[in-house]
């Protein structure tokens, strides 16, 4: 059921998901938090005045979050952070629910 839920949601198949897991959990603290600036939209210099480093720092921590996730492209870097927030809200979602009793012959869908 999850994997079915898992794709209905255009996350994509849970091969490729285990994939992103395994590729976000090598990333450190520091460069999780530079992954999350990158996906608002922010530029190095940005990036660096938020967390206390220079522009310079900045990059080279995008470029090994690049390496990382295996991407080429700070678009690439939001994209997988995208599926990766999804999987976990679906995950969350299903554990939450399990815990529930089912509404769904209450009329809600």
């Amino acid at each position: 059921m999850t994997e079915n839920m898992i794709v209905e949601n255009g996350i994509g198949p849970i091969d490729n998901i285990n994939e992103i897991h395994s590729r976000m959990s090598a990333l450190s603290a520091r460069e999780f938090e530079v992954l999350r600036l990158v996906t608002t939209g922010m530029t190095n210099y940005n990036i660096g005045m938020k967390l206390g480093i220079s522009a310079r720092t900045a990059r080279e921590h995008i470029a090994r979050i690049m390496l990382k996730l295996r991407v080429g492209s700070r678009v690439e870097i939001a994209v997988i952070a995208t599926k990766w927030d999804l999987f976990r809200l679906v995950r969350r979602s299903q554990s939450s629910d399990s815990d529930q009793p089912s509404h769904r012959g209450a009329g809600w869908q």
